[in-house]
């Protein structure tokens, strides 16, 4: 997985503020379906943004960091 310096995640948090979500996750949670969504999403773009519903139970930095690690990406 790749690091980011604190001003590089500041920049992207910004582009990300004008996006609009990409992969909503829900009450069934993160599974691998959004695995393969979220992979297919990081061929074609470099930023995605990922909403988590209020219906989910999960954590959102748990997911964050899961998501990640699935996709050798940052977040």
């Amino acid at each position: 997985a790749m690091t980011l310096s604190t001003k590089q995640r500041a920049f992207l948090r910004g582009l990300g503020q004008q996006l609009r979500p990409q992969v909503h996750i829900g009450h069934g949670g993160y599974s691998e379906a959004h695995v393969g969504a979220l992979e297919d999403l990081l061929k074609r773009r470099e930023l995605v943004k990922v909403r988590l519903l209020n219906t989910t139970e999960e954590d959102p930095d748990e997911v964050a960091a899961r998501m990640a690690a699935a996709a050798g990406a940052a977040v």
